[in-house]
């Protein structure tokens, strides 16, 4: 899953989350992991950590600390998703708010996404090396042209290896002349965590928004 955020007063919003992500519902492979990402950019470097938890019923949790380069202090933020019931939920822990986008997803009455999908030049058509990352099979994907059958651009390079056991991006380093881009999940845990992580804090004021209408 991928996550927006500011990158710093009055800048650009910076994403967040791995260029590999399995965009349907994964039930019934519960699990928590610790995660770094690092972003370097025109000599700036940007880092994210964390924990991220999953639960049976396909529910994630993921907690960030993202420590801009600019000097600005860390940002704090939990994001809570639930693609079943096509629901994002933010919580601010400086503000006690939780912002839930209540149109996440496809429109009601379509079927949930499903499989994987990449950001930029990544397939996984094609052969697939294999390789045990982290304690769990991975395979590498495949660069292509985009769209594809379209010409490379010699200048990207990198790596990013998927699970398809835990369906999860577990390794990523993606670079080109003006960035450099590295992921990684670790402390992988088969272990169900505890349902109170997925709700809301009593103590929080809770904002509905939309993500169609930025309104809301």
């Amino acid at each position: 899953m991928t996550t927006e955020v500011p990158a710093a007063r009055g800048s650009p919003t910076i994403r967040w989350g791995p260029n590999a992500s399995y965009i349907g519902p994964v039930v019934s492979l519960p699990f928590e992991a610790l995660y770094e990402e690092v972003l370097r950019e025109r000599g700036r470097r940007e880092t994210a950590t964390g924990t991220i938890y999953r639960d049976s019923g396909g529910r994630v949790r993921r907690e960030y600390r993202i420590v801009h380069g600019s000097g600005q202090g860390p940002i704090d933020l939990v994001v809570i998703n639930d693609l079943a019931a096509r629901s994002v939920v933010w919580l601010d822990n400086a503000t006690n708010t939780a912002t839930r986008f209540i149109d996440f997803g496809p429109p009601p009455g379509q079927p949930l996404w499903g499989g994987w999908a990449f950001e930029g030049s990544w397939s996984l058509e094609g052969g697939a090396e294999e390789r045990t990352i982290e304690g769990v099979l991975c395979r590498k994907v495949a660069r292509v042209g985009w769209p594809l059958g379209a010409t490379l651009k010699g200048a990207e390079a990198g790596e990013i290896w998927i699970s398809d056991e835990l369906k999860y991006s577990v390794f990523e380093r993606v670079t080109d002349p003006e960035h450099e881009y590295t992921w990684r999940l670790y402390n992988i845990q088969r272990t169900e965590p505890p349902d109170s992580l997925f709700a809301v804090p009593a103590a929080y004021t809770v904002v509905s928004r939309s993500k169609i209408d930025p309104s809301g």
